[in-house]
């Protein structure tokens, strides 16, 4: 009797403490993101080139001309896959830009302008990386919001409004070498969706437009984006059940004493 009282004695008895603490760690492991999944994303907003600048020969004199370009819609739509805090996508681009005027410059004919008809378009077709820096809260939690950096090469094809009066090109269009950088912030909405803001600087290489060499294409933009994993559920862990508490043996009961007769 008195060994069996010893050993409940020292066995340490289960707490609501110690049960809630475990609750809240299987809670943690079922509530983990899976670290790769393929998204899609989009993103819309303004892009500001710079001039388009270019010069030809004519009648043996060179003229210089430049394209005076306003700001513009721009957008983009990718898929792509999250290599835990990497990414890797492929995005095609499109941005349409007005045109103010085309000006000419010349040392035989002197400077003039004219008037041109429509507005500059830019489709980009991108393959883009990305890394996302983790954010760890005081608590140890992963935090929602994740700054990220990016860059990508592609094919950008530009194409040029026609302008109105004597001596100018008949507009058309370019395509070269595209490269961009950008930098960004995410939120996470939910475990695979995701709200971004994003800038970053986009340009592409130099082209011939009817017999006009212009230089490289540049435009600063501005975004606002959503990306969603698809692909499946989340992995979860499920925990393991508890064990059953020992119950303890029922004390043994005294046995029974035969009753004691009076001796009268």
């Amino acid at each position: 009797m008195l060994p069996f009282l010893l050993a409940m004695a020292l066995e340490p008895m289960p707490t609501a403490q110690s049960q809630e603490i475990a609750q809240v760690a299987s809670n943690d492991q079922q509530s983990a993101p899976t670290p790769s999944y393929p998204y899609a994303s989009i993103k819309v907003g303004a892009g500001f080139p710079w001039n388009y600048d270019g010069n030809f020969d004519l009648l043996g004199s060179n003229v210089d001309t430049s394209l005076k370009l306003n700001g513009g819609f721009t957008g983009e739509v990718a898929l792509g896959y999250k290599f835990k805090q990497a990414r890797a996508e492929v995005a095609v681009g499109y941005g349409n830009y007005g045109v103010n005027n085309q000006t000419f410059s010349s040392s035989r004919y002197g400077s003039f302008s004219a008037s041109s008809d429509g507005s500059m378009s830019l489709t980009t077709v991108m393959v883009n990386g990305y890394y996302d820096f983790p954010i760890t809260n005081k608590d140890g939690s992963r935090s929602r919001w994740s700054p990220y950096i990016g860059a990508g090469i592609g094919y950008a094809n530009l194409n040029v409004p026609s302008c109105s009066g004597d001596g100018c090109f008949s507009g058309g269009s370019t395509g070269g070498f595209a490269y961009q950088g950008n930098v960004g912030l995410s939120y996470r909405v939910s475990d695979r969706g995701q709200a971004f803001v994003e800038t970053g600087y986009l340009g592409s290489t130099s082209g011939t437009i009817d017999d006009v060499s212009f230089g490289s294409f540049s435009s600063w933009r501005v975004f606002l984006g959503w990306r969603q994993g698809f692909g499946g559920s989340p992995k979860t862990t499920t925990a393991a059940a508890p064990a059953p508490e020992a119950q303890p043996d029922p004390a043994p009961q005294p046995a029974s004493q035969p009753a004691v007769r009076g001796l009268w």
